[in-house]
């Protein structure tokens, strides 16, 4: 099921099919140079449940982006929850190739 579309993305749920280019993209230093850790195999595959569930949720999250025309996966983007200090805010986040 896509959540949202645009002319050229889909923003959607994880898909399994996500796992090995999410992995592939998590493994590339120049796209990873800001975060402070990589995440493994079984945390990417967390990453992904977790997701999914926060959007059954709550109806929003950290959502698959494709482009549409070629089915490519681009990376995620979307809304996180973030602890921040004593309370919770929701932050933008995007990790693209």
């Amino acid at each position: 099921m896509n959540i949202i579309e645009t002319e050229r993305l889909i923003l959607r749920k994880w898909q399994e099919e996500d796992f090995d280019p999410f992995l592939s993209m998590n493994a590339d230093a120049r796209v990873m140079e800001y975060f402070s850790y990589r995440l493994t195999r079984e945390e990417i595959q967390a990453f992904m449940e977790r997701s999914n569930k926060h959007m059954d949720d709550h109806g929003y999250g950290l959502f698959a982006c494709e482009l549409e025309e070629a089915g490519i996966f681009l990376g995620c983007v979307g809304l996180n929850l973030r602890l921040l200090l004593i309370e919770i805010k929701v932050i933008v986040f995007f990790l693209f190739l």
